[in-house]
């Protein structure tokens, strides 16, 4: 083999080269991680724990491959943005505080009066940390599995029953807070329901007039319940505790926890 060398660089003096397309890691070998500016060293490491990446130096290259990558994973998902232009759901991109509230929460109902307290749990909070933009109502758990009663039986025998709750949401939404009703997938072992998940839990989030439905243990709320909201004509925000695990989730869950499984890839 002939030729001349390339010439070495002595990085501790001298900065490194703005890197080619093929120094980063392109979008076909990225099927779940996001693109990083620069690379670490090839095998056999050698020098790890010495080296470093200048991530200003590989601004450009990174930027670039986020495009592409951000392109192609559009087009494998056949994504379709159209439901976060929907002005009715325009406010899920301006819910930035957002609190698990459980209902023995003595602030949120007084057993003594017998009502609830919507505005005393939310002055608080605002006296506290300044406020909330949307609350989970979570009358599920630590109750469910005591005896055969589901998810949506539980939310019935609120204080008030139906009707009672339907006036904490209308409290909430009258102080300009969004409310979230809960599904989870494990209420398997309780009275069935005898219609499926979507349709019990939406039809429960359409009769309250809640404004979403928080997805326990999902890393995506299936789309059938994005689906029965629509029919419905009561479009919900759907927002799974977990990091979604399929890029085409992301048209429909407009919202997520984002809290990760320890075996995920996703970032």
């Amino acid at each position: 083999m002939t030729g001349k060398r390339p010439p070495t660089y002595d990085t501790r003096t001298v900065p490194a080269r703005e890197p080619k397309h093929w120094d980063t890691p392109l979008p076909h070998t990225l099927p779940a991680h996001l693109p990083t500016p620069g690379k670490s060293p090839d095998w056999p490491y050698i020098n790890i724990g010495k080296w470093k990446i200048d991530v200003n130096n590989y601004a450009e290259s990174w930027r670039k491959e986020l495009t592409i990558w951000r392109h192609e994973h559009k087009i494998r998902a056949g994504y379709d943005g159209s439901r976060y232009d929907r002005p009715e759901l325009a406010w899920s991109q301006r819910n930035f505080v957002h609190t698990q509230m459980m209902v023995e929460d003595r602030y949120f109902y007084d057993p003594v009066k017998g009502e609830y307290t919507v505005d005393r749990y939310l002055d608080d909070l605002e006296k506290r940390f300044g406020g909330i933009d949307s609350v989970l109502i979570w009358y599920v758990y630590p109750n469910i599995g005591i005896d055969n009663r589901n998810q949506t039986m539980l939310a019935s025998d609120m204080p008030g029953g139906l009707d009672g709750l339907k006036k904490a949401v209308q409290a909430f939404q009258k102080r300009g807070v969004r409310v979230f009703l809960p599904t989870m997938p494990w209420d398997n072992g309780t009275r069935p329901e005898g219609v499926e998940d979507w349709d019990a839990v939406t039809g429960l989030a359409v009769q309250l007039g809640a404004d979403g439905v928080n997805g326990d243990t999902y890393n995506g709320v299936p789309r059938v319940y994005a689906d029965v909201s629509d029919k419905a004509n009561r479009p919900l925000i759907f927002q799974p505790e977990g990091s979604l695990t399929a890029d085409e989730a992301l048209q429909w869950n407009q919202q997520t926890w984002a809290r990760r499984r320890p075996t995920s890839s996703r970032p």
